[in-house]
């Protein structure tokens, strides 16, 4: 047990490299057939008079944030390999794209929507529990946030152009105090759904508050 937690620990710790080595290949590689766009849909009709976004862990940008800008929404993409942030720049010159990592945010803006698709958890359950609340605190009254999470409690791993990344998850029962207690009434959770690859989906909507 001790073998395998020290092997996951050193792949949490490799995984920022992994997407900054292979940032060009993960571009190629990301399907862009918006597999995700009925989850997208719910996320923006879940929120009041949506504007501004903020992409957690964007990537290249392409095809989510892509998608929402097409849409006529404003987009801040913000990540941690900065060869991601390279790409994004050049695709969307236009928009907002931040070097900075999602444990650490230290923004000035209000969003009325965050959203975090296979980004979020790369944090280990320790830290999830610690930057959940301040990203909350981050969307605007009548506001949304949607993840993308494990389908039970625990870390494991995954792939990034043939490379092990980390990944881990808090339960549901978890997840929904966290958010209940950062002003959020209504918490939606579908495990594994076919539809997105296999992807387990956290929407939480109707903010009660804004700030923390």
């Amino acid at each position: 047990m001790m073998k395998n937690k020290s092997k996951l620990e050193n792949i949490r710790q490799t995984t920022k490299s992994v997407y900054e080595r292979n940032a060009e290949a993960w571009d190629h590689l990301r399907s862009k057939n918006l597999y995700e766009k009925k989850w997208l849909d719910q996320f923006i009709g879940s929120i009041e008079n949506p504007t501004y976004l903020l992409d957690l862990g964007c990537g290249t940008g392409s095809p989510i944030a892509d998608y929402f800008i097409g849409k006529g929404f404003k987009v801040c993409g913000l990540d941690y390999a900065p060869a991601m942030i390279e790409i994004a720049k050049k695709n969307h010159s236009e928009s907002n794209w931040i070097v900075d990592d999602i444990r650490s945010l230290e923004l000035d803006e209000i969003y009325c929507g965050i959203y975090s698709w296979d980004a979020f958890f790369h944090l280990s359950q320790e830290e999830q529990r610690k930057t959940l609340p301040r990203i909350c605190a981050l969307i605007k009254k009548g506001g949304s946030i949607l993840l993308t999470v494990g389908h039970q409690a625990g870390a494991v791993t995954g792939t990034v152009a043939g490379e092990k990344v980390f990944h881990d998850s808090l339960s549901f029962d978890d997840y929904s105090s966290i958010l209940t207690k950062s002003g959020f009434k209504k918490i939606r959770f579908y495990p594994e759904d076919q539809e997105a690859k296999g992807r387990s989906i956290l929407l939480a909507y109707d903010r009660q508050k804004s700030g923390l």
